[in-house]
């Protein structure tokens, strides 16, 4: 029997197998996920080499019904392609249905949801848990991943210089707390804190919640944050949006302080400018307007 001719498991426990080995544990359980929730079902029993494109298609537009955003629904297609790319390079599979299928989603999502100050004041009001409500603070005014925020702990933290490092995230796998390196090299770095947010963290710290310098800050997993979330924009009034577009939020906020892209881009721990102006570059037709006053002004008072 041909190695194409497998069920479509086997092809697909080989490639997470080979993923675990050689990719970050996070980019792993990435892959896991995004399988596990969305691939299998559909494609189980199958062999390998009977799946055609139009069937593709069929899982495609599948997917497409069930409202992901599109830039999940981009990764999600990617991945079918890297495992039939796995598929074609290892189990004599003679060609790639996913790349003749073609693609769906997008890389970079058409419009981002963020909170003003306005909102963010309002919303912060109505959390009076005091880890929470820290957390949610240091989400909002840093920009920080959320990965990134609950594998924070004491020895992270520098009041004399006012700076939080960026060095390690954390996952929840398989009911397990796993600490990892950040997603990218880029992500690791040093955020700069303004004086009352850190006051507000030495506080907390001083407060014995936190028993060791190496002692996670946040001793839980973004579900609660989710779950707080929900409950406290309901209580306030606040339109709901996603944990991770509070990172959104910062973002909209320097860009209104007219904080250059490229400082932005470090902050946040983009790997690339462009990655910051592709994300964000909606929100800077207003920027161009004032650019245009402020030339208009220059013009006026020193041309003839």
């Amino acid at each position: 029997m041909k190695r194409s001719h497998v069920s479509f498991e086997i092809v697909v426990n080989s490639f997470l197998e080979d993923k675990r080995s050689r990719r970050r544990l996070t980019t792993y359980i990435g892959y896991e996920c995004i399988i596990r929730t969305h691939i299998l079902p559909f494609f189980q029993g199958r062999d390998i080499s009977s799946i055609k494109p139009l069937m593709v298609r069929e899982w495609q537009n599948k997917l497409i019904d069930s409202k992901l955003s599109p830039m999940y629904l981009r990764r999600v297609d990617t991945c079918l392609v890297s495992i039939f790319n796995w598929a074609c390079r290892f189990w004599e599979l003679r060609s790639n249905p996913a790349l003749l299928a073609g693609s769906i989603g997008s890389s970079f999502s058409g419009r981002i949801d963020f909170w003003t100050l306005k909102e963010f004041s309002r919303f912060i009001e109505g959390v009076s848990d005091l880890a929470t409500r820290l957390a949610f603070q240091l989400l909002y005014w840093t920009g920080m991943r959320v990965g990134e925020l609950l594998a924070l702990t004491p020895a992270d933290i520098s009041i004399k210089r006012n700076e939080i490092r960026i060095g390690k995230t954390y996952h929840r796998f398989h009911k397990n707390d796993v600490i990892s390196k950040p997603k990218t090299k880029k992500s690791e770095r040093a955020i700069s804190v303004h004086p009352s947010l850190m006051r507000e963290i030495s506080a907390f710290l001083r407060s014995g919640s936190v028993k060791s310098r190496t002692e996670r800050i946040f001793p839980f997993t973004s579900d609660k944050l989710v779950y707080r979330m929900r409950v406290t924009c309901n209580a306030t009034g606040v339109k709901r949006i996603r944990i991770h577009d509070l990172r959104h939020s910062h973002a909209s906020l320097l860009i209104e302080m007219n904080v250059t892209p490229l400082l932005i881009c470090e902050r946040l721990g983009h790997e690339k400018v462009e990655t910051t102006l592709n994300i964000y570059s909606h929100l800077y037709p207003n920027k161009q307007k004032q650019l245009s006053s402020k030339l208009e002004e220059v013009f006026r008072k020193n041309m003839p």
